[in-house]
């Protein structure tokens, strides 16, 4: 059985989710999507609803399925995935104010659901126009640009070229990790191939970053990690400090010679090896509120092996 490619659209209140929807639906034809809507969701997507196939799932005029996320996430996925062969990918657009962390949870750690679905993207749509202000005011915001694989500034034609440049380059110290791109109403790029589990290469060198209290720490190392003490210690420290620590993603190398991806989906921790490592040495990165650098490269020293 084949999965299903999945994307999350996210991004805070009124950043021009279904707007970008619209258009990539239109784009993608003739792709069939089951698209899943938050039930606070501002606007539907376009086309008229046609025929209901089950309780929850309707065929839409444009090819789509469409449900609404208003009850639990397991149970829609299932029922699609009951009814896979009248869709072939899946789009799930958040809330405003959802934390696209516990959307993406299933993707990542339930075996069926992983089975059934690829995650290839958790896609933010940004405002140009509020991006500081929100950064600033919400909290939600913090978390969806940190948790996301591709950020997509938005409205970019509503500010200057130099605006531009600038909140780009903000985003990326933000979340160093995420592929960052620019579009508007009348032009949106292309989202790229891949999966959500990609590293996406950056430089590697170390930095911190502050914003208001939002914290980018990047830490690097030359020597190789005790992988099972890694693996305890990460587990432990997501246990009690998940609620301020919005992301943690790194490629590390271990003793055993491999290199491994290591992602944090709330409390739950993902470490998987990977084929082909883009550099050597390890590299992570913690997103939250309020981190201090001190303390988190002491437990990552703690993991090392001694040379």
């Amino acid at each position: 059985m084949n999965s299903k490619h999945a994307i999350i659209l996210t991004g805070f209140l009124g950043a021009g989710k279904t707007t970008f929807l619209n258009h990539y639906l239109k784009t993608q034809a003739p792709t069939r999507y089951a698209i899943i809507e938050n039930e606070f969701g501002e606007q539907g997507i376009d086309g008229e609803v046609l025929t209901c196939t089950t309780d929850s799932l309707v065929t839409m005029n444009n090819g789509c399925l469409c449900c609404t996320l208003n009850s639990n996430l397991y149970d829609i996925l299932s029922e699609l995935d009951q009814s896979r062969e009248a869709f072939d990918a899946l789009i799930i657009e958040a809330t405003g104010v959802a934390d696209p962390a516990g959307i993406a949870q299933p993707f990542l750690t339930h075996p069926a659901i992983r089975k059934a679905f690829a995650l290839q993207h958790v896609v933010c749509l940004v405002d140009a126009l509020h991006l500081e202000s929100q950064l600033a005011d919400t909290e939600e915001t913090q978390r969806q640009i940190a948790f996301s694989n591709i950020l997509l500034l938005n409205k970019t034609d509503l500010v200057s070229q130099e605006k531009t440049e600038a909140l780009k380059a903000l985003l990326q110290k933000i979340n160093p990790w995420a592929l960052v791109l620019e579009g508007n109403h009348h032009r949106y790029p292309v989202l790229p191939q891949g999966s959500f589990m990609d590293n996406v290469s950056t430089n590697t060198a170390a930095h911190h970053h502050h914003h208001k209290d939002l914290s980018t720490l990047s830490f690097s190392y030359t020597q190789a990690f005790k992988l099972d003490t890694l693996r305890f210690v990460l587990q432990q420290f997501l246990m009690f400090q998940a609620k301020s620590v919005y992301r943690t993603k790194g490629i590390i190398q271990a003793t055993d010679g491999q290199h491994y991806l290591v992602q944090s989906v709330g409390q739950q921790l993902s470490i998987t090896p990977l084929a082909a490592p883009t550099h050597s040495g390890s590299r992570m990165v913690f997103i939250g509120k309020n981190l201090q650098p001190k303390g988190y490269d002491r437990m990552l020293q703690g993991c090392l092996a001694k040379t």
